[in-house]
Formats: structure tokens, sequence, C-alpha cells
């Protein structure tokens, strides 16, 4: 008899053990994206139809170097930031309206330090090409420039603005326009004072929730059918 139970003890420490060990890993992993997808961060992002997520954090008299920096160490449902890249009109009204009661302007992700005229994303796409009479492209066609920009002035103004909702429109500015401010732009009470910047989570777009909570579920019911077995 001892040493049938022998048997039994080991067959169970080979088949039971390891396929308990095997689902829990299951239903942990399920448990864990559904935390780092379902369950909102402390700040508050606005996800758009694209899938990105972005958020307007406020930071009066940042440069764009440090808010840049910034907008790296951030993160939504465990996905690091970047300062906002804009690749078409829907997705620069969606930043403009995350801009409401901003009276300034605010830092996106572009600059032309690296070769005057030449206006990258910090992806690396070329966007613009030239001053204010310049081209769009080679690599995204599309730019929202104020009428008068972008224009180099006092030959230090590399880094890409954006102006928030609650200011005039003119030949200057105009809410949702764009334009060229020195890195150290100071803050204050008009349309150029940074008043922020915007940042942007690249969301993947993997197994959805309802797949998350179907391995969920077969990983739970798994281990009731496994523990069921087991006492007959």
């Amino acid at each position: 008899m001892s040493d049938y139970k022998s048997v039994c003890a080991r067959c169970c420490f080979k088949t039971f053990i390891p396929a308990v060990v095997h689902l829990s890993f299951r239903v942990i992993a399920a448990v864990a994206f559904l935390l780092s997808t379902a369950v909102s961060p402390a700040q508050a992002a606005s996800v758009a139809p694209t899938g990105h997520a972005y958020e307007y954090v406020a930071a009066s008299n940042i440069t764009w170097l440090d808010a840049n920096a910034d907008a790296q160490l951030m993160q939504y449902s465990g996905v690091s930031g970047h300062l906002v890249t804009i690749f078409d009109q829907a997705e620069n009204n969606f930043v403009l309206g995350l801009l409401a009661g901003v009276s300034g302007s605010v830092w996106l992700g572009a600059s032309d330090a690296q070769v005057e005229g030449s206006w990258r994303w910090i992806s690396g796409e070329q966007f613009w090409q030239g001053g204010q009479n310049g081209t769009v492209g080679p690599d995204v066609f599309y730019a929202n420039w104020v009428a008068v920009e972008p224009n180099n002035y006092g030959g230090i103004e590399n880094y890409l603005s954006m102006f928030g909702q609650s200011i005039s429109t003119s030949d200057f500015t105009g809410p949702g326009k764009w334009n060229d401010l020195a890195n150290n732009q100071p803050g204050g009470v008009d349309y150029y004072s940074i008043m922020g910047y915007v940042v942007e989570y690249d969301l993947p777009t993997t197994v959805p929730i309802p797949a998350a909570i179907w391995l969920l579920g077969s990983g739970l019911l798994g281990l009731l059918g496994i523990a069921k077995r087991t006492k007959r």
C-alpha cells in the first residue's frame, strides 16, 4: 500500500503541480494585462480614435529641452511618453481640444536645431523645409504654421509650439496654429508665452480587453477542472 501511495504521489507531483503552476502563470498574466490596460494612471490622458493617448501638462516657463526630457519620463498604462508629433489635421484638432483655457503657447515635439529650415519631428520625419515660404515634406505632408511663420526671429527660434484655444485669430496667432520659438522662451501672459507641453503615448494595439478576460476565465476554469479531477 505504501508503494502504491508513493507512486500516486509522484504521479500527482509530475502532472498536477506543473499544470497548476502553468495555469497560475496564465491567470497572473491575464490579471497583469487587465490592470495595465483597464486601470487609469494618476494623470488624466485622453485617448484619440487612433488609439494614441495625449496629455497636456501645465508648466509655465519650461524650456523645450526640459519639456522633451520630462515627457520621456512620463508613463500612461505602462507606455512611456514623448512630446507630441502631429501628422494630420484631425490629430492637430484633437491636441487643440486639450488646450481649453490656454491663452499662450505649448511645446510640440519638433525642431530644426540640427539643420536650419529642416523641421523634423522627434521621431525623425521631416515635415517642413525652409522658412515662412517653405514647403511641406518630404516625409510628412502636413504643417499648420501661422501665416508669417516659421521666421527664426533673432536667429534662435528652433523649436515648435502651438497656440492654445483662448487666443484670437490673426496673421500672427490663431488657436491650434504653429509657431517657432527659442528654447528658453519665457512664460508670461502674451500669446507667445510658454504655458506647458503636450505628451503623446503610443499605446499598443495588441490583445483587446475581451480577449484578456477570456484568458483569465479560461485559466480559472482550468484550475477548477484540475481540482475536480484530483478529488475523484
